[in-house]
C-alpha cells in the first residue's frame, strides 16, 4: 500500500471542509427564520374558544389610549405614524404596563365582542414595544431573525394563561380563524408604512364593528390599498395577496370587496377595473421621520 502524498492529503482536507460547509449553509437555509412577516395560514388554537357571551367584563384601554393621543401624529405626506424617537422612559414604562395588564386579563371570561377588541389592541401595543425595543431601525423586519433567534412575528412575546404567544399566534391562529372576518386585516398595524395606520383610540368591545367598518373604509380609501389604477387593471397592496382567501376566491371577489367599501370618488376610478394587475407593500417603520 503506497503512502498518501502531501497534495493528496491537501486534496482530501479541501474536499471534506467543502463539505463541512455546504452543510452548514444548507442547515442556516433551513432554520433561519423567514425576514419578512410571512403569509402564513390560519390554523386554529382551540385553546381560545372558550368566551362568556353574557359577560358584561370589559378591558381597561386607558394606558393605551394615553400613549396614542401622545404619540400619533403625521408625516409629510400626510400618513398617520408614530413619533417613536419622542417615546421617553415613562412612557415606554406606561406601555409595558398595559401589555402586562392584558397578560393578565382573564380572557376567557369576556365575551366575543371584548376578546376580538383584546386581540387586536394587544397585537397593535407588541408591535409598538418591539420597533421601540431597539429603535432606531428602518423596518420592524429588521429587529431580530438573525441566525436562530426567532424574528419578530415569531418571537413569543406575550404570555397570557402561562401561555407564551408571539405575533404571528395572535394574527394567524386566534383572530383569523376565530372571527372568520377580512376586516381584522385593516385593524391590525404591522409597524410598516403598508399596514393600516394606527387608530387614534383604542379599540373596544361594545363599539368594535364600526370601528372595524371604519378601518377598512379608511384603508381603501386614504390609506395603502390602491398603489395606482392603469386602464382595466389596478395595482394593490400585498396583504390582498398574502390573505387572499379571507378577501375572495378570485381576483373578481377581491375587487368586489374593494369596491364595496370604496367612497364614491373611488368607485368611478375602480369602474373600469377588471383585473389585478400587480402587488406592492412598503416595509419602512411607520416612523414620524
Amino acid at each position: 500500500m503506497g503512502i498518501a502524498s502531501l497534495d493528496d492529503k491537501k486534496g482530501f482536507d479541501m474536499a471534506k471542509f467543502a463539505g463541512l460547509f455546504t452543510g452548514l449553509c444548507l442547515l442556516l437555509f433551513l432554520v433561519l427564520p423567514e425576514p419578512v412577516q410571512s403569509a402564513e395560514e390560519a390554523e386554529l388554537m382551540e385553546r381560545w374558544l372558550v368566551t362568556d357571551s353574557l359577560s358584561k367584563r370589559t378591558v381597561d384601554h386607558t394606558l393605551w389610549e394615553k400613549f396614542l393621543a401622545s404619540y400619533l401624529t403625521a408625516n409629510d405626506a400626510g400618513a398617520v405614524v408614530f413619533d417613536y424617537g419622542a417615546v421617553g422612559d415613562l412612557d415606554l414604562e406606561a406601555l409595558t404596563s398595559y401589555i402586562e395588564i392584558l397578560s393578565r386579563t382573564d380572557v376567557d371570561r369576556l365575551n366575543r365582542l371584548e376578546q376580538k377588541a383584546f386581540w387586536i389592541n394587544a397585537y397593535n401595543a407588541i408591535v409598538v414595544s418591539v420597533a421601540l425595543s431597539e429603535y432606531p431601525v428602518k423596518s420592524i423586519n429588521d429587529i431580530g431573525g438573525w441566525f436562530l433567534a426567532p424574528g419578530p412575528w415569531q418571537a413569543k412575546r406575550f404570555r397570557v394563561y402561562q401561555i407564551n404567544l408571539s405575533l404571528n399566534d395572535i394574527y394567524h391562529r386566534i383572530l383569523r380563524p376565530i372571527w372568520n372576518d377580512p376586516r381584522i386585516h385593516y385593524a391590525l398595524s404591522c409597524g410598516a408604512l403598508g399596514c393600516p395606520a394606527p387608530k387614534a383610540t383604542p379599540y373596544k368591545g361594545e363599539t368594535i364593528e364600526s370601528d372595524l367598518d371604519m378601518a377598512a373604509r379608511i384603508f381603501i380609501n386614504q390609506g395603502p390599498a390602491i398603489f395606482f389604477i392603469k386602464g382595466n387593471g389596478i395595482n394593490i397592496s400585498r396583504i390582498y395577496d398574502w390573505y387572499e382567501e379571507d378577501f375572495g376566491a378570485s381576483d373578481g371577489e377581491i375587487l368586489d370587496h374593494i369596491r364595496s367599501l370604496a367612497d364614491e370618488n373611488l368607485a368611478r376610478q375602480l369602474a373600469p377595473v377588471i383585473k389585478i394587475s400587480g402587488h406592492g407593500f412598503d416595509w419602512a417603520l411607520n416612523d414620524q421621520r
